[in-house]
């Protein structure tokens, strides 16, 4: 038995329970035109220090992806909390660079779409 909630893909199969969000990555990757990015191994440089940018450039969707990317982290994607939460700071001052360098965790979903929780039921309880 399988349905979807809240953009969460939830499937119970005998004594587990699988919850994914590939639908709603797919969603994100629509909504900021990134269905044919290049995908990323990993979501962000390592080592990677931005500073805060003089003047915000409100041309690109930053806030806006910034709170996708954090819907999926709660979600079933705590392999992006820490990107996302680095991100989170330059949401008052962040340029194009800042949008860019944003972008490769949403390349990183691209290629990791499929990634999913799985949980086992252990012992004679009820799941």
């Amino acid at each position: 038995e399988s349905f979807y909630f809240l953009g969460l893909n939830i499937k119970f199969r005998g004594d587990e329970v699988t919850i994914s969000q590939e639908s709603l990555i797919e969603k994100v990757l629509v909504k900021f035109d990134m269905r044919d990015c290049a995908p990323k191994q990993i979501p962000m440089q390592p080592k990677l220090i931005l500073e805060k940018a003089e003047v915000i450039d409100e041309s690109v969707p930053y806030k806006e992806m910034i709170g996708c990317l954090m819907y999926l982290s709660l979600g079933t994607r705590p392999d992006i909390c820490y990107p996302v939460t680095y991100f989170s700071r330059f949401q008052n001052c962040y340029n194009t660079s800042h949008y860019a360098n944003l972008k490769n965790v949403v390349r990183y979903l691209k290629a990791t779409k499929n990634y999913v929780l799985k949980f086992i039921k252990i012992g004679s309880g009820e799941f």
